[in-house]
């Protein structure tokens, strides 16, 4: 609900409408790109890069989620017992 769905190359500019130039800002980074000098631009996996008015770069990577499901593989539990329920 807080954030505003941005195109990282402007379709004002020929930007297209898809997933690899989307972007999910703040009010006020998406204010900071479009009437700053900062420059932004997705690199693969959605990170964010931005760049200052003066050149200096800033990554925006996401940490990893603290939990990962993964499909089960049949005969991989430690015990190799059947589950108790």
């Amino acid at each position: 609900i807080r954030c505003e769905i941005d195109h990282t190359i402007d379709a004002a500019k020929g930007g297209p409408t898809a997933l690899w130039n989307l972007a999910h800002l703040c009010q006020r980074h998406h204010s900071m790109k479009q009437f700053t000098r900062w420059k932004v631009r997705q690199l693969p996996g959605g990170v964010l890069e931005w760049t200052s008015p003066t050149g200096r770069i800033y990554r925006e990577d996401a940490p990893a989620p603290p939990v990962a499901f993964t499909p089960a593989s049949i005969g991989t539990c430690a015990t190799d017992e059947p589950p108790p329920f």
